[in-house]
C-alpha cells in the first residue's frame, strides 16, 4: 500500500511508491492462486508492472496537488491562484521608459503610437501625441514595444519606422529607463511574507506590510523617531515624533495611502515627496510625506572558469545570472533592496545557484571601475543598489 511522509519542518508531502508493486503482486496472487509466477516476462508480470506504474503516478500527483497548497512549494499559476485568496496579485512586466527629441516641420502632430526603433531593430513607440513646435523641436516620452528590462543607450534610438508626414529625426539623449520583467517565483512568494506581518496600527511592521503589499512596490524602510530631537539615522535626519519611510516602487499616492492608512493619530513624516491624502471618514485633507531612494550605479567585474559549462554564450548568461541576483529572481537571495549592502560573496553564490558548472575565481564590486573591490559596498537606508547590463564585465577563463 502507498504511503505519503511528510517533511514537516517545510510542509512537503513526498510519495513513498515502494510498496505498490508488492500490494499488486499479492492481489494477484489473492486472485489466480498462489503458484502463479511473477516474472516481469509473464503475460501477469507485464499486467502487475502496469498497473503498478499506474497507481504510483496517482499517488504522485497527490502529493504534487497536496504541496501546490503550500504557498512556498507552489508555482506558476498554482501560485496566483493561491495568493489571489490573500488579495495579492502577481506584478506583471513593464515597459522601458526613453525621453526622447523629435524634429522636424512645426506644427506636425506625431500621434500616439508611433514607432521609432534602434539600428538592432528594438522598437519603442510614442506614448502621447507630440507637436512640433516653433523651433522645430519637441519632447517626448517613447515605451519599449516589448516589455521588460528594454536596454537603449544614449544616441541610439534614431530610426523612424511609420513617421508621419513633417516628421524628419528622432533621438534620444540618455539612456532608458529600464521596464520590469514579470514578477518571479521566489520574489512573489517573498512579497507575500513581507506583507503579511501584521495588519494593526502604527507599528513598525504595519508600515512595512502594508507598503510591500501595495501595487508595484519592490521594497521600504521604515524607521520612527519617537524622541523629542531630530536624530541622524544613517545619514537621513528624521524629524522628531516622525516616521520616515523610504519607498521603491508604486505610484505616489497609492504609497502615501499605504503609510496613511496605519499611521498612528499625533505622528508626523519625515520625507522630501509630499502627497496629500482626503480621510475617508471625515474629508479633511492631510499631507503625507515619504522618500524615493537614490539610485547608486553599481559596476561589477567577474572572472570565472568555464569549468563543465558548455555554454556558448557563456559572458551573457553570467551577466543574466546577476541580473537575476539583483532583482531577486534566484531562490534564497532578497535582491537589492533599499538599505541592503552589495556583497560579492552572496552575488557569486547567486551565480552557482544557476550556472554550477562554473567556477567564480573572483568577483568585484564598486561604484565605478576604478574602485572595485571584493568588500562589500555599502547602501545606506535612503539608498538602492542598481546594475546595469552594461556595467557587467565577465572575464572568461577557458
Amino acid at each position: 500500500m502507498a504511503n505519503y511522509t511528510y517533511i514537516t519542518s517545510s510542509g512537503t508531502v513526498v510519495a513513498d511508491t515502494a510498496d505498490i508493486k508488492e500490494t499488486v503482486q499479492n492481489e494477484f496472487k489473492e486472485a489466480l492462486g498462489e503458484d502463479i509466477s511473477l516474472e516481469d516476462s509473464t503475460p501477469q508480470g507485464r499486467l502487475i508492472d502496469i498497473e503498478t506504474t499506474a497507481r504510483a503516478a496517482v499517488v504522485e500527483n497527490n502529493a504534487l496537488v497536496a504541496n501546490l497548497f503550500n504557498v512556498m512549494l507552489s508555482y506558476g499559476i498554482f501560485l496566483d491562484a493561491m495568493l489571489a485568496n490573500f488579495g495579492m496579485y502577481r506584478e506583471g512586466a513593464t515597459a522601458s521608459r526613453v525621453s526622447v527629441t523629435i524634429t522636424g516641420q512645426k506644427g506636425t502632430v506625431v500621434p500616439a503610437g508611433s514607432q521609432a526603433s534602434t539600428s538592432n531593430g528594438i522598437i519603442f513607440y510614442a506614448e502621447n501625441d507630440l507637436t512640433i513646435g516653433e523651433d522645430g523641436t519637441a519632447q517626448g516620452d517613447f515605451l519599449s514595444l516589448e516589455l521588460g528590462s528594454i536596454a537603449c543607450a544614449a544616441g541610439e534610438l534614431n530610426k523612424i519606422i511609420d513617421g508621419t508626414f513633417g516628421w524628419e529625426t528622432v533621438t534620444n539623449p540618455s539612456p532608458a529607463l529600464l521596464g520590469t520583467d514579470r514578477e518571479s517565483d521566489a520574489h512573489f512568494k517573498q512579497r507575500f511574507l513581507n506583507s503579511g506581518l501584521f495588519t494593526g496600527k502604527a507599528l513598525l511592521e504595519n508600515y512595512y506590510s502594508s507598503l510591500l503589499s501595495t501595487e508595484n512596490v519592490q521594497s521600504a524602510f521604515v524607521y520612527d523617531n519617537y524622541t523629542n530631537e531630530t536624530i541622524v539615522y544613517d545619514t537621513v535626519s528624521i524629524l522628531p515624533h516622525s516616521v520616515y519611510c523610504c519607498v521603491d516602487g508604486g505610484t505616489n499616492e497609492d504609497v502615501a495611502n499605504a503609510i496613511f492608512a496605519v499611521k498612528s493619530s499625533g505622528c508626523g513624516y519625515t520625507g522630501d515627496v509630499s502627497v496629500q491624502i482626503r480621510d475617508e471618514w471625515f474629508g479633511a485633507l492631510y499631507t503625507v510625506k515619504f522618500n524615493r531612494p537614490q539610485i547608486v550605479d553599481v559596476h561589477v567585474s567577474v572572472t570565472v572558469d568555464r569549468g563543465t559549462s558548455a555554454s556558448t554564450e557563456l559572458e551573457e548568461t553570467v551577466k543574466n545570472a546577476i541580473l537575476s541576483f539583483a532583482n531577486g529572481e534566484i531562490s534564497g537571495y532578497t535582491g537589492l533592496n533599499i538599505g541592503t549592502e552589495v556583497s560579492p560573496f552572496e552575488m557569486a553564490a547567486g551565480i552557482n545557484t544557476l550556472i554550477p558548472g562554473i567556477t567564480i575565481k573572483n568577483l568585484k564590486v564598486g561604484t565605478s571601475e576604478e574602485s572595485l573591490s571584493t568588500d562589500e559596498l555599502d547602501i545606506h537606508v535612503n539608498q538602492k543598489a542598481e546594475i546595469a547590463y552594461e556595467n557587467i564585465k565577465v572575464i572568461i577563463n577557458e
